[in-house]
């Protein structure tokens, strides 16, 4: 998008559809037109359409980390886009189902994305689903009812939680109120509007828990706070936006710690162990 740009002129398969598009993220906005062309992917090659960004505005510097960006939304939620890349790929016939899996080893030494069906090499634990709500109502998310959250050794919970799983979201969004008492029983101090914990403090910190019918996912203190510097440490969560049409977000800070299966054909989304 700025570090690397794709020059239309040097493709021989580039379809301009004189679309324009305007594509707004969490801070920037991108703007640009509608592109056709054939992306390959090691030995695959498919057509898909996609943004062919012009100008950026708002807070860019992550933005120049990355290329550009891959979305994997469960249905195409921006205007004059038709379908989306995983809906391409099944249609001419790469994948035979609409799914995906984020697999990632213990140590997060690597990973992988998986498009398609997956084998018992690639995952080799049980996956645990749970049905996906009514993408017709979801605006295009991945979002699952989570029945419970809370954090050890305390009496402060929350139940019934529509759950955005993001893969494109860094941190972790949670409900306010349990926020809130997380933060003092982690000890975290506001500086310059940015929460800091003391790094020493970290194995004393309880483990946060969301709860499933039959399994649940379980969150370390190791894992939800970044160490920045010996002695700087960030809580990795924050509170979810009020009025917002979801109660809680899965981003990668807890995704990272799972293998995650993204099953749009069997409306299902599920977790397992981290392999290795």
């Amino acid at each position: 998008m700025i570090k690397n740009a794709y020059i239309p002129n040097d493709s021989e398969t580039y379809v301009n559809t004189k679309r324009e598009v305007t594509s707004p993220y969490g801070n920037y906005v991108a703007t640009g037109h509608m592109a056709g062309d054939l992306v390959k992917l090691q030995s695959w090659q498919f057509l898909t359409y996609f943004s062919v960004v012009n100008k950026v505005q708002g807070h860019t510097d992550p933005l120049h980390l990355f290329d550009g960006i891959f979305g994997l939304s469960a249905v195409q939620f921006l205007q004059n886009f038709d379908s989306t890349s995983l809906y391409d790929m099944v249609t001419q016939g790469l994948i035979s189902r609409h799914m995906f899996a984020f697999v990632f080893r213990r140590g997060g030494v690597d990973g992988k994305l998986i498009f398609g069906e997956f084998s018992e090499e690639d995952i080799p634990e049980e996956v645990k689903y749970v049905p996906l709500l009514d993408i017709s109502v979801t605006g295009g998310h991945w979002m699952i009812s989570t029945p419970m959250v809370f954090y050890e050794n305390s009496l402060d919970w929350c139940t019934q939680l529509r759950t955005v799983v993001d893969t494109g979201t860094v941190k972790v969004y949670l409900p306010a109120p349990l926020v809130h008492t997380l933060l003092i029983r982690i000890w975290a101090q506001l500086r310059d509007n940015e929460y800091y914990v003391p790094c020493n403090a970290i194995p004393a910190m309880p483990m946060i828990v969301f709860q499933f019918e039959n399994f649940r996912l379980t969150w370390e203190p190791q894992h939800y706070i970044f160490q920045l510097s010996p002695e700087v440490c960030q809580p990795r969560f924050m509170a979810v936006a009020p009025n917002s049409p979801y109660d809680m977000i899965f981003g990668m800070a807890l995704l990272r710690n799972y293998a995650t299966v993204f099953d749009l054909t069997g409306g299902k989304l599920g977790f397992t162990q981290l392999i290795g």
